[in-house]
């Protein structure tokens, strides 16, 4: 086998782990920002219910229509 058969078999190697790479990442942001929405979703609708309705204020205290952050 030659020199050049070999750096070619490298490259294709480094490219395909490049690949591989690339995609599990976006994978992994896709399933952050779904888990994140997923989470907003879920705190604002428990806000929602608990301060019995949409925020006036975003304020730690239990006022009427204070959310908390």
């Amino acid at each position: 086998m030659t020199q050049r058969a070999i750096d070619v078999d490298e490259l294709r190697a480094a490219a395909v782990e490049s690949i591989r790479k690339r995609r599990n990442f976006v994978a992994h942001v896709f399933a952050y920002l779904i888990g994140s929405l997923t989470l907003a979703i879920l705190w604002s609708t428990n806000e929602y219910r608990n301060a019995g309705g949409w925020p006036t204020g975003f304020r730690t205290g239990r006022q009427h229509h204070d959310w908390d952050p």
